[in-house]
């Protein structure tokens, strides 16, 4: 029969290593899952104010609502960066934003290129 005291711990450092790495993807995702949910948010309103704002409104009314869901996500969006127009029997809403991305040990950026068609009629 082996006694334990012989283990040289090998089991253990795979056991470090294993939970360094899940305490590593549990943080990730608790930064980087909250930024995707609003960018897709943000995204699901520029889509809705293109297919209403084709029928119902003035494009600067649809830049503000934008603009004002922009703020409420908490997405750097600039108003200049925020492009309406209509072309070609389109209503055509476009954005440019760029979201910092801190991870502690890696600091990046997210660049988004948001474009939302709808039909005129």
């Amino acid at each position: 029969m082996r006694r334990l005291g012989n283990s040289r711990g090998e089991g253990r450092v795979g056991l470090f290593i294993s939970l360094a790495l899940l305490i590593a993807g549990v943080y990730s995702a608790y930064i980087l899952i909250p930024i995707k949910v609003k960018t897709y948010e943000f995204y699901d309103a520029m889509r809705s104010e293109a297919r209403f704002g084709a029928v119902r409104k003035r494009d600067n009314v649809v830049h503000d609502r934008l603009m004002k869901k922009a703020r409420q996500l908490k997405i750097p969006l600039k108003a200049e960066n925020l492009e309406i127009k209509r072309d070609g029997g389109q209503y055509i809403v476009t954005a440019h934003y760029t979201i910092p991305v801190d991870l502690a040990i890696y600091k990046t950026d997210w660049v988004y290129h948001e474009r939302a068609v709808a039909p005129l009629f």
